[in-house]
């Protein structure tokens, strides 16, 4: 009875000190609806009359997407990467928290325990700076975003959010960077490279280094067997493909670099430099077969 009591003393005094805590921070934490009115940036797109590409401009290369367009293999290679509990937490897992933690106190690596609403969080609205403050605004953050957003609504900020490098913003504009293609096409091992970049995007990419990508890709394709999100089959086939270093522009089928350009001083003369940024697409008269 003694240490049942002593056990609910410790307990009472442990929620004491989170509230008292959470007390402290929570005055100074951005409100959780400024995450949603942040506008990413989208590069200006110009068409063809039948929606061939024929220039892209931006500072960012990114394309927005819906959550409910990202392809599976996609969705489960970012979730077995970044946090394979993502559907089941309430926006921080305590147990990586501990783990983390211990490795800091020990001096040993052993991950910053942030989970993928936690980096929502991080990559809008507060700093990269390596503070116990920083990590604690990021965990209560997260729980109000989880009771702000419904989870698909947050993985798809994450997605079209990520750096992923080359001035490759959120998986679809760096899917068409590194492989060429359209992200709906994301194999399960190109959907495991891609998730791969994410911890060092800078240094770990195919353009910059394709064995390290390749190890990268192996381990999360080791995480989605765990997972089932794969099967055997799968995991083998997927570990043969190879890895070059080879990069795409934009999907720029046609040559009217001349219209183009003229579209682009145009626009930025109208609109200025949110040109850039807003997403903004021009289609113009121009036959891409006579061109």
């Amino acid at each position: 009875m003694t240490i049942l009591r002593l056990f609910l003393l410790l307990l009472q005094a442990a929620f004491l000190f989170i509230g008292i805590i959470y007390l402290i921070f929570s005055r100074d934490l951005p409100k959780i609806e400024t995450i949603t009115e942040i506008k990413l940036t989208n590069p200006m797109r110009i068409y063809a009359s039948d929606g061939e590409l024929l220039g892209l401009f931006g500072t960012e290369k990114r394309k927005i997407v819906k959550f409910n367009e990202i392809p599976d293999n996609l969705k489960n290679a970012i979730i077995a990467a970044e946090d394979g509990d993502f559907f089941e937490h309430s926006g921080v897992e305590i147990t990586s928290l501990i783990r983390a933690l211990y490795g800091e106190i020990s001096g040993r690596s052993l991950g910053g325990g942030g989970t993928i609403t936690m980096q929502v969080v991080r990559n809008y609205v507060l700093s990269f700076e390596r503070t116990y403050e920083r990590k604690l605004k990021e965990i209560f953050l997260a729980w109000r975003l989880e009771d702000y957003l419904d989870k698909e609504q947050i993985f798809e900020l994450y997605f079209n959010k990520a750096f992923l490098g080359n001035r490759n913003y959120g998986f679809a504009a760096a899917y068409q960077y590194y492989f060429g293609k359209d992200f709906n096409e994301a194999t399960v091992s190109e959907s495991a490279l891609l998730a791969g970049i994410l911890q060092r995007p800078s240094r770990v990419n195919p353009v910059r280094s394709p064995t390290a990508s390749k190890s990268r890709r192996d381990l999360i394709l080791g995480r989605m067997l765990s997972r089932n999100f794969i099967d055997e089959n799968q995991y083998e086939e997927a570990k043969k493909e190879i890895v070059t270093g080879e990069s795409f522009g934009p999907e720029i089928n046609v040559e009217a670099e001349y219209i183009a350009e003229r579209i682009r001083a145009e626009m930025i003369n109208k609109f200025g430099p949110r040109a850039y940024e807003d997403g903004i697409s021009v289609y113009t008269t121009l036959d891409s077969d006579m061109q």
